[in-house]
């Protein structure tokens, strides 16, 4: 919905903040929307990622996530412009943060314990788990 939104009403906002002077073409509208998709699904699982071992772990997705940003943006941004770099974060937050963080967030819930059948993320954290 949100990039939906942005892809909609971005021109028009865009206009309305700088008194006209700045407009955006509709595949950086477009690349910010997927941004806000990817980052609104990584945002979920984030939240099973707050003890200290998993911490360590998204520090660890971060600094990959830089690494993998830079070296996209340095070969994007001549070929695309200023859509580049947004297509560089948009691809490094998902392979850094996104589909690490889906791995993990699915080995906490796993070992969290199941109601009826389901995972349950209201059961017990072992003692064992860091």
């Amino acid at each position: 919905m949100g990039a939906l939104a942005l892809q909609l009403f971005g021109p028009l906002l865009l206009g309305l903040m700088s008194n006209g002077t700045l407009s955006g073409s509709s595949s950086l509208l477009l690349t910010f929307g997927l941004l806000l998709v990817v980052m609104s699904a990584h945002a979920t699982q984030s939240m099973l990622l707050t003890r200290p071992a998993r911490l360590r772990q998204r520090a660890y997705m971060s600094i990959g996530m830089i690494v993998v940003y830079f070296l996209l943006a340095i070969v994007l941004t001549p070929h695309a412009g200023a859509v580049g770099p947004v297509v560089a974060v948009t691809i490094a937050y998902a392979l850094c943060q996104l589909l690490p963080g889906l791995f993990v967030g699915y080995r906490v819930t796993r070992r969290r314990g199941t109601v009826s059948g389901r995972h349950s993320v209201l059961a017990p954290i072992s003692s064992t788990e860091n």
